[in-house]
């Protein structure tokens, strides 16, 4: 007989589906933002074992496809809210409030992404030589409705963005700061119609902040007029 132990587990899903939105400026201080997305999911979790592998040897992409494979579509609305108040103060700070997948978006056997409420605050202070200066603190899953997931490093982020010129021929930016309790480096330029950007950050696979990182750069090429 062969022996039932794991030999394999894997726990993956892909998303994907056309979102749409707009924003509206209700005074000149207070802006909201309403979004609707209709999402396909198709998710595959499982515990493979041995005698799986064995018995389903010649037929094992039929059965991962057919059998394991869940698929499923959502429809879902996002919707937010900023507050901008003492403009005229140096530091002309923000609040923002949204809510994300309002109601849950429920893929069935495909599994459910809950609704979260995130709240932030900002700064986009008056600083010297630079174009400007913009510095953010996000705390998401306010209600901790990610059962999974409860710690509040994880769920911390804050960082900045100096703009260092913006002219006709050329703009360029730097960033900084931490994601999921990992530090995070960024920055763009912008020659003519050629724009270049670079990012480097870790998403935290682990139950919290710090365990398991996946450290990932991308560099994406732009161009357009």
């Amino acid at each position: 007989m062969f022996p039932i132990s794991r030999l394999s587990e894997r726990n993956a899903d892909a998303t994907y589906g056309p979102v749409g939105g707009f924003s509206y400026g209700v005074t000149s201080d207070i802006f909201v933002g309403l979004s609707a997305k209709m999402l396909s999911r198709e998710s595959l979790v499982h515990q493979f074992t041995v005698r799986e592998f064995v018995e389903k040897q010649d037929t094992l992409d039929k059965y991962i496809t057919d059998e394991l494979r869940k698929s499923s579509s959502a429809f879902g609305v996002d919707a937010g809210v900023i507050y901008k108040f003492a403009q005229d103060s140096r530091f002309r700070p923000s609040v923002g409030l949204s809510a994300m997948n309002i109601g849950d978006l429920n893929f069935g056997d495909a599994g459910k992404i809950p609704m979260t409420i995130n709240a932030g605050v900002s700064a986009n202070p008056q600083i010297p030589y630079f174009r400007s200066l913009v510095l953010g603190m996000d705390y998401v899953d306010v209600a901790n409705n990610y059962s999974q997931d409860k710690d509040m490093w994880k769920r911390l982020r804050y960082g900045g963005e100096l703009q260092l010129f913006d002219i006709l021929p050329a703009e360029m930016s730097v960033r900084a700061g931490m994601y999921e309790g990992s530090p995070t480096l960024g920055a763009d330029l912008r020659l003519l119609t050629f724009m270049v950007s670079y990012v480097k950050y870790s998403e935290e696979v682990g139950a919290y902040a710090g365990q398991d990182k996946d450290e990932r750069q991308i560099v994406q090429v732009t161009f357009g007029w």
